[in-house]
């Protein structure tokens, strides 16, 4: 089977290539906008911040030919964001969020803030704080769970 699907080039775009250090040949158009921009320091792209904002310009790792599978690899992760099962906090962490919260400051990531929920009558499961490492695998627990 062939796996055209994982790789796309617009040698039209008037901003191709848009960034440095891949080959024009090698240059993967695919993710031109890069769909793991919402995990913040989590994407394991070669970003900076500037002026508040997160700056990819420098980074090439979607535009490669092995871009596909990087990005697939995050997206079980995105989607989990996306639905507000899992929250990317300000300083990084992955956390789940109490039921009934509204926004990312009602986010469960410590013993301290989970013992606090409890005492607030916030219903929540007991694994509330995730490492990245580990999203991947309690993903995979809660669709057996179903």
């Amino acid at each position: 089977m062939s796996e055209n699907y994982k790789w796309v080039q617009n040698r039209k775009c008037e901003f191709f290539p848009c960034h440095k250090g891949v080959k024009e040949e090698d240059f993967n158009c695919l993710f031109c906008y890069c769909p793991l921009y919402m995990l913040k320091d989590k994407c394991g792209g070669n970003y900076k911040n500037t002026n508040g904002y997160k700056d990819c310009s420098d980074c090439i790792l979607p535009h490669r030919r092995s871009g596909y599978d990087f990005v697939m690899k995050k997206m079980g992760m995105v989607m989990e964001v996306g639905k507000g099962t899992f929250v990317i906090t300000d300083n990084g962490n992955v956390c789940t969020k109490a039921e009934d919260a509204n926004d990312s400051s009602d986010v469960i990531c410590s013993e301290a803030e989970k013992d606090n929920a409890k005492d607030n009558n916030k219903s929540i499961s007991d694994d509330t704080e995730f490492k990245l490492k580990d999203v991947q695998e309690e993903l995979e627990k809660q669709k057996d769970k179903k």
